[in-house]
């Protein structure tokens, strides 16, 4: 095929990978700013097939987490995380979330969780540097506590995290989802990619961010495990 193959270049060596995890809080804002965030209400939207989706995503501190996807009027996929349990619900119906499952939806409902990787027990390592849409990045190969491995990609000139990935084995086989971020944009002293673009899911999907709230207070309803 005609395609450029993307050439892995070594890494330094004298790099951590938690030295780019440090460089890319700093360039969305800095963990001062981001610990000033109680609660955050993000919201998302992108044209698809089936019409405009729209994703929300709610967190608050210490660890509440509600993310909901929807198709005008009808919810497709609902998560919620109140704390200890967690929930999954949409048009497969409902069910519990538990184990490992669990353990992986806490730590999403972690604030800017990147943040936390080593305390939180994450293995990190550096593979090496690719470009990403024309610029080089890190690359970081993460095993999460549960096992769970994924990758992401960290800009070297801007710091920011540009794109992620993780493969998932299925009974069709390994699936590899992953996801880019573009266009970081500040609202009120963070930065927050202004496009996430999926690609391998069920539907590919260029998500635009719509809007950042702050500290507004969020109902505690909107974390009620739906079971």
């Amino acid at each position: 095929s005609n395609r450029p193959t993307n050439v892995v270049k070594p890494a330094p060596t004298e790099i951590l990978p938690k030295t780019i995890i440090k460089t890319y809080v700093n360039a969305i804002g800095g963990s001062k700013k981001l610990n000033s965030v109680k609660d955050i209400t993000i919201k998302r939207s992108a044209n698809s097939q089936y019409g405009k989706i729209n994703m929300v995503e709610q967190k608050r501190s210490p660890n509440k987490y509600n993310m909901s996807i929807s198709i005008g009027e009808m919810v497709v996929q609902k998560m919620i995380y109140d704390g200890e349990r967690g929930s999954q619900s949409g048009m497969q119906g409902k069910k519990e979330i538990t184990g490992d499952e669990l353990k992986e939806l806490k730590i999403e409902a972690i604030k800017t969780h990147e943040m936390y990787y080593e305390k939180l027990g994450y293995k990190l390592e550096l593979k090496g540097i690719e470009p990403i849409n024309g610029s080089d990045a890190y690359i970081i190969d993460l095993t999460s506590p549960t096992g769970k491995k994924s990758t992401e990609w960290y800009d070297i000139a801007t710091g920011y995290k540009v794109k992620s990935s993780q493969t998932t084995t299925t009974e069709q086989g390994s699936i590899t989802q992953s996801a880019e971020y573009l266009d970081y944009k500040e609202i009120n002293g963070i930065k927050y990619p202004t496009f996430i673009i999926l690609n391998g899911g069920p539907l590919p999907l260029k998500l635009e961010l719509t809007s950042v709230d702050v500290n507004k207070g969020i109902d505690n309803a909107n974390f009620k495990v739906d079971l």
